[in-house]
């Protein structure tokens, strides 16, 4: 039997045969990336809502995020509109704002579209952050913050 090689073009210019299993299906393997970025690292001295800036989570296969709070107040995070810039929280069926509440001195909260199926779908996120309470500052060579990291698969 006469066949006829396919092959593709590496993002390097090589020239890479396409395989197939013994049913004739093509092998293909995804070599995902986790990408992880710090999207906030501070606190605020009041208990308002601060909205943060729009991040682009559209390429991502999927994300997640974590919470290092390293204050004595608590913090609920809510999320904002992701196809509209205005300051209207995303919120489900029933009317209520999607949030996730970090307790204070709560570090490394992981949250996971598995956790909050929500998340797979956002295009971007922007989330809202207020302290509960007003953390207290810390002290010489103390570190009191609330970090959020963003963790992509893509």
């Amino acid at each position: 039997m006469n066949v006829t090689p396919i092959g593709g073009k590496s993002p390097a210019s090589k020239l890479i045969g396409i395989a197939v299993d013994t049913a004739g299906n093509v092998i293909t393997k995804k070599i995902w990336s986790n990408d992880s970025q710090v999207i906030y690292s501070g606190t605020y001295d009041d208990t308002t809502e601060h909205i943060q800036d729009a991040v682009d989570v559209s390429d991502c296969g999927a994300f997640s995020l974590r919470f290092a709070n390293t204050t004595d107040a608590t913090v609920t995070i809510t999320f904002g509109s992701d196809v509209t810039s205005n300051n209207i929280a995303l919120k489900n069926t029933d009317g209520v704002d999607y949030s996730i509440t970090i307790a204070a001195n709560k570090r490394f909260m992981m949250a996971t579209p598995d956790d909050y199926p929500f998340l797979q779908w956002i295009r971007n996120l922007r989330l809202v952050i207020k302290f509960n309470t007003v953390p207290t500052p810390g002290g010489e060579g103390e570190e009191k913050t609330l970090k959020i990291y963003l963790v992509k698969k893509k």
